[in-house]
């Protein structure tokens, strides 16, 4: 789940929902998420500063995830 942004924001949406049924108000998850790919330095993917809870499902760009901008091509 760690990799993938579609479950973590469903995830988040799950632990929200739950709090919320145990009587819980003003409901905030936030993620802290970094990820590798093909050997590259570990970098955040998920802003911590996004309460994930508030953000709705869509297909939309998410401003949520960080992109990545690795210059690749200094290894080409």
């Amino acid at each position: 789940m760690s990799f993938q942004p579609d479950m973590i924001h469903e995830f988040a949406q799950f632990l929200g929902d739950t709090y919320k049924e145990k009587g819980f108000l003003d409901i905030a998850v936030y993620a802290e998420s970094y990820v590798t790919l093909n050997g590259r330095p570990s970098k955040q993917f998920i802003d911590p500063n996004f309460n994930l809870y508030k953000e709705k499902k869509s297909l939309k760009h998410k401003k949520w995830i960080i992109p990545s901008n690795y210059d690749i091509k200094k290894f080409l």
